[in-house]
């Protein structure tokens, strides 16, 4: 079974780095702006599935402590985007807990060498990036350009 699931794995991480990579822009953003922010997040969630491929807890733990700590959106980027979402601001909040809170409980399960939680919430923690960048990635994009 654990087999199955780093296969499907391999293949789901497999499709979200590639179209990240593929949507990547040219420019050098600033350290603080949301697309650093999002590419160190990426950077993260690839070190996570390394540490699992080779069973590497330290690496998963400080990958996802990592993500669980990422830096906030700059004020005047997160006004902008309160000012365009209005209600659906809630919907993106929650997805980034979603992906926080994920993020936990891999780096807890890290500690404990417990496998079956890290791969149960990297699940999560993929789902909840999925997600908010199926719903909200475009149109951000265009808010803070």
């Amino acid at each position: 079974m654990k087999h199955l699931i780093k296969i499907g794995l391999i293949f789901l991480t497999g499709i979200f780095f590639t179209s990240a990579t593929l949507s990547s822009e040219k420019e050098t953003p600033s350290p603080t702006d949301l697309k650093s922010i999002m590419q160190g997040m990426l950077s993260d969630t690839k070190d996570i599935t390394e540490g699992i491929f080779i069973d590497n807890f330290e690496m998963i733990e400080k990958a996802a402590n990592n993500i669980a700590m990422h830096p906030e959106i700059p004020p005047v980027a997160k006004l902008k985007l309160i000012k365009a979402f209005g209600p659906k601001m809630q919907e993106f909040k929650a997805n980034d807990m979603k992906v926080h809170q994920a993020a936990v409980e891999i780096g807890k399960a890290a500690q404990l060498k417990d496998m079956d939680v890290i791969i149960t919430q990297f699940h999560v923690l993929i789902d909840g990036c999925g997600s908010c960048h199926g719903k909200f990635k475009k149109t951000v994009q265009e808010i803070l350009k």
